[in-house]
């Protein structure tokens, strides 16, 4: 996600964005070109990552289910964090305005299940990871390594995807249409 939005923001300080502008396409493939580059880019990590683990003996009891969750939980997560850093450069246009980003994505992830389990926390950190759709994510990122694939583990990473990339693509554009009425 970082990678759309560091790209964008390059072109932007660089000048070749408003050269883009003067494409004759509509205004929303200038967002979404770049967010197509990322969701795709998270595969190759994902993939590498996947395969080494398999061939090193990790267990998926989830099967291809689990592996399908993993995916869409890798390209939700670029897409989310490549629409909020869009959001930022967008209103910033400067590739100094992503160091804000990166905050936001280690609170996201700091205050999540990512580096503890949710049994292992205690006072507000256990309640921010249990508000944290993050969370959501890591669980249906995880499910196919833990056990078998559930309706009831996918749907809240699904709509957390859904809700996070929708609000922050919606900010993120309306921020392009300041730059270009």
């Amino acid at each position: 996600g970082m990678g759309a939005a560091g790209g964008t923001a390059t072109d932007i300080e660089g000048g070749f964005f408003d050269r883009l502008l003067l494409a004759p396409c509509r205004r929303p493939i200038l967002m979404l070109g770049p967010l197509g580059y990322s969701a795709l880019r998270s595969l190759i990590p994902t993939t590498l990552v996947l395969l080494l683990s398999i061939a090193l003996g990790a267990d998926m009891p989830g099967g291809v289910l689990g592996v399908v969750c993993l995916y869409v939980a890798a390209v939700g997560v670029a897409l989310l964090f490549g629409t909020l850093g869009l959001a930022f450069v967008y209103t910033f246009r400067s590739l100094k305005s992503l160091s804000l980003v990166q905050i936001f994505i280690f609170a996201f992830m700091f205050l999540s299940i990512g580096q503890v389990p949710l049994a292992l926390q205690s006072g507000w950190l256990q309640r921010a990871a249990r508000l944290n759709p993050m969370t959501n994510i890591m669980r249906l990122s995880r499910q196919g390594f833990l056990g078998d694939v559930t309706w009831h583990g996918t749907w809240p990473g699904l709509v957390a995807i859904a809700a996070l990339a929708g609000g922050f693509g919606a900010i993120a554009y309306r921020q392009l249409r300041r730059i270009v009425p």
